[in-house]
C-alpha cells in the first residue's frame, strides 16, 4: 500500500525520538480493512537496529490474563504469575533493560483490542515509567471505546496517533486500477460507496467477479457482498433461532428504516451482563459487579450470543453500534 508523506514523516519521527533514549508511543487505529497491520510491517521495515519483539491479540483469547508477559517470556522460569500491574510492569521492564543493553527495543502489537486488559494496563505501566529508555510502542487497534482505559490515557497524554479512514477516492482508483486495468472510471466509486471503502471487500470481489461483471451489477444497483462475508453471515444467521432469523431477514428486506433495539431479545439478566461488557469490563469485574460467578457470566453471555447471533464482544460491539 501507498501511504501519505505526513504518515511515514511521523512514523519515522517516532523510530528516531526512540532510537535517542525518548520512549514513544505510535497507536495505529482504525477499523479492520483500513490497512493497520500492513503499515505496522511498514513500520517494522524502518526498525534497522532495534530488537523487536512482537504480539498479537486473538479475539479467542482475549480474557486469558497476561498474554503479553507470557509471548515475550517475561516471567521467569519458576516464578508466580504477577498478581498486581506493577509487579507485571517490572517484568515488561526487566526484558526492556536486558536487551537496550545492545540496541534500542520496539515493542510491536497487533490486534490490541483483543490483548487482555491485564497486559494493556501492564504495558501502559511500564510506557509511564520508561524515563530515558530506548523504547518505541507501537500498537495497532480497532477503535477500542472504554476498553482498555489505562492505555488510552497513555495515548492521548504521550501517544503519536495515525488513525486510518480507509481509502480515499482517488487511492480507491489506483486499487480498482491495478487490479483490473480494464475496468471503467466510474466502477471505482460505485465499489468504494458499496463497501465503505474498505480495501479488503474491493479485493474480494474484485476478485468474485470481472470488471465488465461488476459494472453491470453497479449500474442495476444490485452489487453483491464478497463471497467470504456473505458466507459469513450465513453462518452466524444459521444459529439463531428460527424466529428471530425470520426477523432478521425481514428487517433486511425493510432495510434501515427500522431502529431496532438488537438486544431485545435478551433477558434482563443477560441485558446486564452484556452492558457491563459493552463498557469493556472483563468477565471477573462483571461477576463482582452483579454477584455472581465468572461460570454464571459465561453461562448469559453464551445464551446472548447465541440469542444475537454473534460470537464474540467485537461481534456484539459492532451489532449494538449498527443499530
Amino acid at each position: 500500500m501507498r501511504w501519505p508523506g505526513d504518515t511515514l514523516a511521523l512514523i519515522d519521527g517516532a523510530v528516531a525520538a526512540a532510537r535517542a533514549g525518548e520512549p514513544t508511543v505510535v497507536s495505529l487505529e482504525g477499523e479492520a480493512g483500513y490497512g493497520k497491520s500492513a503499515l505496522l510491517r511498514e513500520l517494522v521495515r524502518r526498525l534497522g537496529g532495534f530488537h523487536v519483539l512482537r504480539a498479537a491479540g486473538e479475539e479467542s483469547a482475549q480474557d486469558d490474563r497476561l498474554q503479553l508477559l507470557r509471548e515475550w517470556d517475561a516471567v521467569p522460569e519458576g516464578a508466580a504469575a504477577p498478581q498486581h500491574t506493577l509487579q507485571a510492569a517490572r517484568m515488561l521492564g526487566d526484558i526492556v533493560d536486558r536487551l537496550q543493553l545492545t540496541g534500542p527495543v520496539a515493542l510491536l502489537i497487533d490486534d490490541l483490542q483483543w490483548i487482555d486488559p491485564d497486559s494493556a494496563d501492564a504495558l501502559a505501566a511500564l510506557v509511564q515509567r520508561a524515563a530515558g529508555d530506548r523504547l518505541l510502542v507501537a500498537t495497532a487497534s480497532r477503535p477500542l471505546g472504554r476498553r482498555h482505559a489505562a492505555w488510552r490515557r497513555v495515548i492521548d497524554t504521550e501517544g503519536r496517533v495515525i488513525r486510518l479512514d480507509g481509502p480515499d477516492t482517488a487511492a480507491v482508483a489506483g486499487l480498482v486500477g491495478s487490479l483490473a486495468p480494464a475496468a471503467p472510471p466510474q466502477l471505482a466509486e460505485r465499489l468504494r460507496e458499496h463497501t465503505a471503502g474498505n480495501p479488503l471487500h474491493i479485493r474480494a470481489l474484485l476478485r468474485e467477479h470481472s470488471a465488465p461483471e461488476l459494472a453491470a451489477l453497479a449500474a442495476r444497483g444490485e452489487l453483491p457482498a464478497p463471497a467470504e462475508l456473505a458466507a459469513r453471515m450465513d453462518t452466524r444467521v444459521a444459529r439463531l433461532d428460527p424466529d428471530a432469523a425470520r426477523l432478521l431477514h425481514a428487517l433486511a428486506v425493510l432495510g434501515d428504516t427500522p431502529a431496532a433495539d438488537p438486544l431485545a431479545v435478551l433477558s434482563d439478566r443477560e441485558r446486564d451482563v452484556v452492558t457491563l461488557l459493552l463498557e469493556g469490563i472483563s468477565y471477573a469485574q462483571i461477576a463482582r459487579e452483579l454477584y455472581v460467578t465468572r461460570s454464571t457470566v459465561a453461562f448469559h453471555l453464551s445464551n446472548a450470543y447465541a440469542k444475537t447471533g454473534t460470537t464474540s464482544r467485537h461481534e456484539l460491539v459492532q451489532l449494538v453500534r449498527a443499530a
